[in-house]
Formats: C-alpha cells, structure tokens, sequence
C-alpha cells in the first residue's frame, strides 16, 4: 500500500462528510506503516473532528509516548498540548508537558503549567493541592547566580506533585498516632531492650 492515494482517499472522504470512512483508511494505513507519525497524528485530528474525542484524546497520547521513547521531545509535547485542548483539565497530560518542558531546559514553559495545574485545583476548591502545587513552583525558581553555576540537566528537575486525589485523602485522614504501651510511653523494640540490658544502660530515649 503507498501513502499519498491512502492520503489522498482520506482527504476526499473528509471532504466528502464521510469521516467514518476516512478514519478507517487512515487505520488501514497504520496497520502497514505504524510508524508514520504524522500519519497516526492526523487520525487523531479525524477523531477530533468527527466528533470522537476519547479516541482523539488515545491517538494523541499513544503517539506522544512513542515519540517520548525516541526522545522526539519537541513533538511529542506538541501531541500532548492537542490532547489538553481536547481535556484541559487533565493533570497527568500537564505533567507530562511539565516534565518534558524541564528536559529540554524550558522552564518558563515548566512553571507555566504548573501555575495553570495550581489555578486548576483552587478553582475546584482543592486549595492544599493548589498550594502543594506551588510548593513545587517556588522548587523551580532560583536565583539567576545560583542557576548559572550548574549544567542545564542538572538545574531543572521536576518537583514531586501529589494527585489531587491525593491532597483530598490526606484532608480526610487524622494524623495517625504513634504505637504506645501504658500510658504515654512508646514502645521499645525487643532488639533494643536486650542490647540495653546487656549494656546495663537503663537510660532509654524511648522513654
């Protein structure tokens, strides 16, 4: 099978308001050239037209992994921001942005998404989320002198960001007390006893 009249038949039959069809011989494609990118993106952008957008929102990711794999990273961040326009409120695909941003040294772009994660999580009213979020922010931003003294790679790392399920399951839960015995005393390990009694030390910091 050639390319340009599989193309060529998918254009027409888009312009023909046929979309179904024009996603199948774009699939039909795939199956013999899978690793024409441009290819499986215009699928992707088939989706989004005919209106089949948690297929699209496959497509664009599935592509942006393989193409993170072979470190096509400028591409695969341009697939992932056509899957935040179809999902803007996505975390993991922002964080995929986020992470690919401070691999290629863009930390403005970095902390851009991250400001929008952070807005994101207020606007729903998880305000600990928002504010771990910036945490990780203020992680990314130092002072010019300081960064000019390390290597790129060495300078932009990607700040630890919980869930949101995760800032709300920690709202939820009490802290959980420490293990005590009688009162307000901890428990000891046996280990530690018997290396205390062998020693004669009766004084214990676990006291």
């Amino acid at each position: 099978m050639t390319v340009e009249p599989t193309l060529d038949d998918a254009h027409r039959l888009l312009r023909e308001g046929q979309g179904d069809s024009a996603i199948d011989a774009y699939t039909a494609l795939l199956k013999d050239r899978p690793d024409n990118w441009i290819t499986a993106n215009r699928l992707g952008d088939l989706y989004v037209q005919t209106g089949q957008l948690d297929a699209a929102v496959e497509q664009f990711s599935h592509v942006a992994h393989c193409l993170v794999e072979r470190d096509l990273l400028p591409k695969a961040a341009a697939l992932y921001k056509k899957v935040l326009k179809v999902t803007p409120g996505d975390e993991a695909t922002r964080s995929q942005l986020v992470d690919l941003a401070l691999r290629q040294g863009f930390l403005v772009e970095a902390i851009g998404h991250l400001t929008a994660m952070a807005k994101q999580r207020r606007a729903t009213g998880d305000d600990a989320g928002g504010l771990k979020v910036q945490h990780g922010i203020n992680s990314l931003r130092r002072p010019a002198s300081e960064a000019n003294d390390v290597a790129p790679t060495e300078q932009l790392a990607m700040p630890t960001l919980p869930t949101a399920r995760d800032t709300h399951e920690e709202t939820r839960r009490p802290a959980r007390p420490a293990v005590q015995t009688r009162g307000t005393r901890l428990r000891t390990p046996r280990s530690a006893l018997n290396r205390q009694s062998k020693s004669g030390n009766s004084n214990s910091n676990y006291s």
